[in-house]
């Protein structure tokens, strides 16, 4: 676990599983961050403070092959709670042309857990037609924007 900084933001990193580094959190420097221990592969937690109330950010990779339990996330959910990442799970209703099995799961979980799926304006993925990078909350009045950028394949 590494915390950079540079000129506009704190940096949050989790090393994972993935050949491609793992998971961060950026925020801005005017707010504070602070990690959550805990020992979840792909995942990474931080409580931002500085806004009106406290936000729990929770970033997640859930490679494709890998049989990941999201009930272990429960316990870390909290009031102001959103979590976001690369699911590799397509819902129709969430922007993917189909549905799979992991999104179905998903989707149920989400339901279970009163979050709500946050739109982007465009699907993530830049090889297929499935929107996989998702996000959710339980704050009310929150949108999501994708952008288009980097050398990632979503």
């Amino acid at each position: 676990m590494e915390y950079i900084s540079n000129t506009h933001f704190n940096i949050f990193h989790q090393h994972g599983t993935n050949k491609s580094g793992g998971v961060c959190v950026a925020i801005r420097k005017y707010l504070k961050g602070s990690r959550i221990d805990l020992n979840i592969e792909n995942t990474i937690i931080i409580d931002v403070d500085g806004l009106s109330e406290t936000v729990r950010m929770i970033a997640i990779y859930r490679p494709a092959g890998q049989a990941r339990v999201l009930e272990e996330l429960e316990s870390y959910i909290t009031k102001n709670t959103i979590i976001t990442g690369d699911f590799n799970a397509s819902v129709k209703e969430w922007g993917s042309t189909s549905a799979d099995k992991r999104g179905r799961i998903l989707k149920e979980w989400v339901g279970k857990n009163n979050l709500c799926y946050i739109p982007s304006l465009s699907n993530s993925s830049k090889r297929s037609n499935r929107n996989i990078d998702l996000t959710f909350t339980n704050l009310g009045g929150t949108k999501g924007e994708t952008l288009k950028m980097g050398t990632s394949d979503h």
